[in-house]
């Protein structure tokens, strides 16, 4: 029987063992060197070298030309850097005064014409001012000089603040100087001091006036002369934190022109310092007081008005913003407040101080006792003056009743709301448009006794119709009237008489009740 072998036994002979499975020899395989040539390497070298010039060129070599500026003003500068796309941050502007060269222009640049720079160059520029305003002058002596002399003095030493001026003169020959004005002293005299002077063109024109010159005079002076000179002024107030009050500040046509007979000098009067009005709307009364005394203007705020408006000032005569003087006063009217009292509240008999709102106290007094049209009048005065826009009702039949006060008496009221049935305590606080519902007395009522069994002629005695008048009664105004009937003759006094009122209806019994106001009538009985 033969031996079974597994797949690997079967080549464990070392004869019978496949080539895969015998031991691997490594045998050395050597390449041939490649031979470089030196002109490989040269030629790429040479062609990048090439190409980073012609970058540098197209790409980075400075291409703008710089311009000369010296001499030129400065914003020729800044259009060429504009127009070049010149990087501002490297640009550096120096000032400093110069006689040569005038303000503004360049005196010096850091890189000169002619070469190229890049956008990114940084540039100095020197830019005049000009010549020094401080810089000190010898004051010449000025009333020497001609016309020609002072103005090549004024160019040679650029004066800036040196005018010369012609006007014609009476009396001082063509040519000369006639005065000249210096602020300050000779010998701190400087390129900047202003120096104003007059040069003469000798007399004006026949026909003509020569003008002076009236600054620091007064309006007296420039009337009186223009009197004599047969010419026309205008004058104009202005105020003026440098001339003092009633003096000239400036004239039209100047001084040194010419006017013809009957035309017009306009001269500008001061009237002193001028002082700006303020918005009083929020201010309040120790702050208006405040502004006055620091100003000096008067400010009257006795006037005061009630209203629905917040404000404290309703209203100002000088409106804000407008000019003043001293001698000016200004109004203003203060809110009294959005309620008022008709009687003086609780527990105070003056009047005290509640700011802003001003003085609240009673504006009608007692109203109960008050004759009606005592207090119509009243309300008309306050909606006139103190913005109170309340009414009383009108009289009717149901709010008039007799009493023992006289006809038009107020005998009570109710205070409530305008068009509501809101009510009021009419002893405190009451809104601006509140309505007084009162009821008022149609007169007195007046008991007569004895009047039974009496004639005609005792009833005119007892009602003293024949001395006292028919308005009268008991020698007492009482307003009741008592007339005979025109039915009754002289010999008709003898006999029984009645008491009827104005109807004719008898009012019988020996006490009766009359009533103030009424009619009545003594007929036969």
């Amino acid at each position: 029987m033969s031996e079974k072998k597994d797949f690997l036994n079967q080549f464990s002979e070392e004869n019978k063992k496949p080539d895969s499975f015998k031991e691997e020899q490594l045998i050395p395989v050597t390449k041939p060197k490649r031979e470089i040539k030196p002109a490989m390497i040269i030629i790429p070298l040479l062609a990048l070298a090439i190409l980073g010039i012609l970058s540098y060129f197209l790409f980075f070599a400075p291409k703008i030309v710089m311009k000369d500026f010296v001499g030129q003003n400065k914003n020729e500068v800044a259009a060429f850097i504009k127009q070049q796309e010149i990087d501002t941050t490297g640009i550096i502007f120096k000032e400093e005064y110069s006689l040569d060269y005038p303000a503004d222009t360049i005196i010096d640049q850091s890189i000169e014409a002619g070469k190229k720079i890049g956008k990114k160059e940084k540039i100095d520029f020197t830019i005049s001012l000009g010549a020094d305003p401080d810089e000190k002058i010898k004051l010449p002596d000025i009333e020497s000089m001609s016309k020609a002399d002072l103005d090549e003095w004024v160019n040679k030493n650029k004066l800036q603040k040196t005018k010369v001026t012609t006007a014609f003169s009476e009396t001082v020959p063509e040519g000369e100087v006639i005065s000249y004005d210096l602020k300050g002293d000779a010998d701190s005299f400087t390129r900047g001091t202003t120096l104003n002077i007059v040069v003469s063109k000798g007399p004006a024109p026949a026909g003509q006036v020569a003008v002076e010159d009236f600054k620091g005079k007064t309006q007296y002076d420039v009337e009186t002369w223009a009197k004599n000179k047969k010419v026309k002024v205008d004058i104009v107030e202005s105020y003026s934190d440098d001339v003092a009050a009633g003096s000239i500040i400036s004239q039209v046509p100047a001084s040194g022109t010419t006017l013809k007979e009957g035309e017009t000098l306009t001269i500008y009067v001061s009237k002193g310092k001028g002082v700006r009005v303020p918005d009083f709307t929020n201010m309040g009364t120790r702050q208006i007081e405040a502004w006055s005394k620091s100003t000096g203007v008067m400010v009257d705020q006795t006037d005061k008005k009630y209203s629905n408006r917040t404000e404290s000032v309703l209203y100002q005569s000088v409106p804000a913003g407008n000019m003043v003087t001293t001698s000016d006063y200004i109004y203003v009217t203060k809110n009294a407040g959005q309620y008022f009292y008709a009687t003086n509240p609780s527990g105070t008999s003056t009047p005290y101080d509640v700011e802003p709102y001003g003085e609240i106290h009673g504006e009608i007094g007692e109203i109960v006792g008050m004759h009606y049209d005592f207090l119509v009048d009243t309300l008309n005065k306050l909606r006139t003056t103190k913005g109170i826009d309340a009414y009383a009702d009108d009289w009717t039949s149901g709010n008039e009743v007799y009493s023992d006060q006289p006809r038009g008496t107020i005998l009570s009221v109710i205070c409530r709301g305008n068009g509501d049935d809101r009510r009021y305590d009419c002893g405190g606080k009451l809104p601006l448009d509140v309505r007084f519902d009162v009821t008022i007395s149609r007169g007195k009522k007046t008991t007569l006794t004895g009047m039974s069994d009496k004639t005609v002629y005792e009833l005119v005695e007892k009602l003293n119709l024949a001395n006292a008048g028919e308005n009268e009664f008991a020698g007492k105004p009482a307003r009741i009237t008592f007339v005979v009937d025109n039915n009754i003759h002289y010999d008709d006094y003898s006999k029984p008489a009645i008491l009827a009122d104005q109807a004719g209806n008898p009012i019988e019994g020996d006490t009766i009740d009359v009533f103030e106001d009424k009619f009545y009538v003594i007929k036969l009985r």
